[in-house]
């Protein structure tokens, strides 16, 4: 017998959907609750590096590790959601971050920064932030889904930019320090409003996806051939499941590389600090754009979006690399946040489609789960790479012919058969 909540009979008042509040509520937490801590470190990074000694590869590392823990901790939040409700987890994952900011703003070592910032900090963002804001729009919405995943998300470009102008001011009147601490207040505001206002599914307050009753005749657009019960084992099975996965390292590698080396590339190729930090400041923001295009999943295929928009922002990262004046960095660095904005919502919406919105929740976790082994040491590795060879060459044309090799095969993505269910012929 299934556990989840029966659709109610009767939707009262379709007028007062409860779904398009929530999912103003829900562009906050994912805003407030990803972006401080994925943007601010590596704009810290120049002054964390002055103030402990640290390496290049050494923090690019820690936010390496940071990706990586994020990404781990996918399962588990999916598993969370499917036992307590995504109201629950996102309050276990809100307090857990506010622990990790306090801790980072007292860290005095490179491990102190690996396991306050990278593990406790990235645990409670996975847990609380990534999964279960996704999680909110596939569950409140069908027809609406690719548009609703891309509204949430785009808060990752708005806010985004909004931190990196924060950091300055922090950077400019205090120190980075109080800068996580006023992140711990921030977090404890985030609990408050994930306990007052988020909602587990429409059928808690006896309303349907898109606050209209089901149509008797589904449609069939973007879903597969026939209604499968997916688990774990027929999910991996699968060819797409792999394809995705790649396809999450082809845009999320480029993208953690960039923001954690950004700044230090920009000055080296000439540009100062403040030009610097304009060019990522757009970067950040013009990913909304990117996420707002990836919400045309609902009306063309979020497969070959997905593929066309890896091979942006793969060119983006080679026009980066060869970025010496601020001009061609203003271009290269948009190219990039469209791919990368696009990439991120059409990810989403394929696998909801692809395996159902009852199995989001743990198959995405288990796509950016896999992806984190490969994005975790990347910055690192860039970072070793330049204090080796006193050049980013090598890792930015390494990971844009990734990104557009992966986005042409990605060309080929069709919906995936269960080979546990086939009839025989």
């Amino acid at each position: 017998m299934s556990t989840l909540p029966e659709l109610p009979i009767e939707q009262e008042n379709p007028k007062l959907f409860y779904g398009w509040f929530l999912l103003g509520i829900t562009w906050c937490l994912y805003g407030l609750g990803a972006c401080p801590a994925y943007y601010s470190w590596p704009f810290f990074t120049p002054n964390i590096q002055d103030n402990l000694g640290l390496t290049r590869a050494q923090t690019g590392t820690v936010f390496g590790i940071f990706g990586f823990i994020i990404t781990f901790v996918g399962p588990l939040s999916g598993a969370c959601i499917a036992r307590w409700g995504i109201r629950r987890t996102m309050i276990a994952g809100h307090l857990l971050s506010g622990c990790g900011f306090w801790m980072t703003s007292q860290a005095n070592s490179f491990t102190a920064c690996l396991i306050s910032f990278s593990i406790i900090v990235g645990a409670g963002m996975g847990i609380g932030s990534v999964v279960p804001c996704q999680a909110i729009a596939t569950e409140w919405f069908q027809k609406y889904r690719g548009r609703a995943v891309a509204v949430v998300l785009s808060a990752g470009g708005i806010i985004g930019s909004a931190v990196t102008w924060f950091d300055s001011l922090i950077l400019e009147h205090y120190s980075y320090r109080q800068g996580w601490q006023f992140f711990v207040i921030l977090e404890l505001l985030l609990v408050l409003i994930s306990l007052a206002f988020v909602c587990n599914s429409p059928a808690d307050i006896n309303q349907f996806p898109d606050g209209k009753k089901p149509d008797p005749k589904p449609n069939l657009q973007h879903s597969t051939s026939k209604k499968m019960d997916w688990s774990f084992s027929t999910t991996i099975k699968t060819p797409q499941f792999a394809m995705l996965l790649l396809c999450n390292v082809a845009f999320l590698v480029p993208w953690s590389v960039t923001v954690g080396h950004g700044r230090l590339h920009l000055e080296d190729s000439g540009l100062t600090i403040h030009a610097a930090a304009g060019v990522l400041s757009v970067m950040v923001f013009m990913s909304v754009t990117g996420r707002l295009c990836g919400g045309l999943g609902d009306v063309v295929k979020p497969e070959k979006l997905l593929a066309c928009s890896l091979v942006i922002e793969g060119l983006g990262v080679l026009g980066f690399l060869f970025a010496s004046n601020t001009l061609l960095a203003y271009a290269s660095s948009i190219a990039i946040a469209l791919g990368f904005g696009a990439s991120y919502i059409s990810l989403s919406v394929v696998t909801a489609n692809f395996y159902g919105k009852d199995r989001f929740a743990k198959t995405i976790g288990l796509i950016y789960l896999g992806a984190g082994f490969f994005n975790a040491p990347a910055a690192g590795i860039a970072g070793k790479l330049y204090d080796t060879l006193g050049s980013y060459t090598l890792p930015f044309a390494a990971i844009a012919t990734f990104s557009i090799a992966i986005g042409l095969n990605a060309l080929r993505l069709r919906p995936p058969v269960d080979i546990d269910q086939k009839e025989p012929n």
